[in-house]
């Protein structure tokens, strides 16, 4: 049969198609009621476009792929949009205020003991939930890990990562009235937090600095209870953090889409192997330079009630108070998961066949 090279086929539900936005005659006189019915439906149109797109996205691994001039959608991913579209209308107009998208964590997390019935994996701190790395452990410097042609923008991270002075000042804007977020059965009870520190610290993912005056900490603590162990995730509200930070490249991952995209032409009697992995606790087992650490820093606390009494050589007396830094990547920060992607791909390059590797 032959091809029709303006037909670009679609055999997945994804990418969905967006909606047409709402025109009028730009000439024609409307009344202000009108007017406003028509605004609100233009940016509802586009409030559900956003979340069209971030799907579409999502099941491409970020990078969406371009639809020729012939291409059709099937009958399911319309479908799958005039659904999302009617969630969206039936949400109502979208919020006009940055600062409650801003705080929708903070809410999120919010209810009579600052849990919410709705999020069930959102769990209080339990010592002995917590998934973290053995005691001893050493983590990998990320720097020796990732490959060479990225460790000299990885060393230099203060010219590549961080975003420049005006726009800091304009993304800070926007937390300006939010606080990052502690668990409260955590940060409510000071033995329970110094306990807490004390474990990251044997653990090789927490070291010790000068609190500078009015200094706060850039990060927040909170857990999430994993669904195949019951385990708690440690993970850092970074949302302060990540201010500081450009956007990092998108990051390839394995998705189903991926899955259902593949097209295999082999023999009958070949066969074809797939296999998957996980490292276990894996941001929390690579270490930053001391400069980063310095920026991952938690709530500070009273020398004395963490047992230092020096740093660098230098005494501390029991009432000065100390940041708690990072020294492994935060499960939360923009970059962690393109960072650690990085090592472990070139890990997996090294250690299988690449002949027989695709990725």
């Amino acid at each position: 049969m032959a091809s029709d090279k303006n037909f670009d086929r679609q055999r997945d539900v994804f990418p969905l198609p967006f909606l047409n936005e709402p025109g009028f005659d730009s000439g024609k006189q409307l009344s202000r009621s009108v007017r406003r019915r028509f605004l609100r439906r233009l940016k509802t149109v586009q409030w559900a476009n956003d979340g069209i797109r971030t799907l579409n996205s999502i099941a491409s691994a970020g990078a969406p792929r371009a639809l020729g001039p012939g291409h059709r959608f099937p009958k399911a991913a319309s479908q799958a949009a005039e659904r999302v579209a009617k969630c969206y209308f039936d949400r109502g107009s979208p919020p006009d205020d940055d600062a409650v998208r801003e705080g929708a964590l903070g809410e999120l997390l919010a209810s009579s003991s600052v849990y919410t019935t709705e999020r069930q994996d959102i769990q209080p701190y339990a010592r002995d939930l917590v998934s973290w790395p053995s005691p001893g452990t050493t983590p990998l410097n990320v720097l020796d890990g990732v490959p060479e042609g990225d460790r000299e923008w990885l060393e230099g991270w203060e010219k590549h990562l961080l975003r420049d002075a005006a726009d800091f000042a304009k993304e800070s804007e926007k937390f300006e009235s939010h606080r990052v977020y502690c668990d409260p059965a955590l940060f409510n009870v000071p033995t329970k937090y110094v306990k807490f520190l004390k474990e990251l610290e044997s653990r090789g993912m927490l070291r010790w600095r000068r609190a500078a005056d009015g200094e706060t900490g850039n990060l927040g603590i909170f857990f999430v209870k994993k669904k195949k162990n019951g385990k708690l995730r440690i993970v850092f509200d970074t949302r302060k953090l990540n201010l500081r930070f450009i956007d990092p490249p998108s990051t390839r991952l394995p998705s189903s889409a991926s899955f259902a995209n593949i097209e295999c032409n082999i023999p009958d009697d070949a066969h074809i192997f797939f296999a998957s992995g996980d490292v276990e606790n894996c941001f929390y087992g690579m270490s930053v330079p001391i400069g980063l650490s310095d920026l991952f820093s938690l709530t500070p606390i009273a020398a004395s009630l963490v047992g230092v009494s020096s740093l660098d050589g230098s005494p501390i007396a029991p009432q000065d108070l100390l940041i708690p830094c990072l020294t492994v990547l935060p499960m939360g920060w923009n970059w962690s998961l393109h960072i650690c992607q990085l090592i472990v791909s070139k890990v997996i390059g090294e250690t299988c066949d690449r002949g027989r590797l695709r990725r």
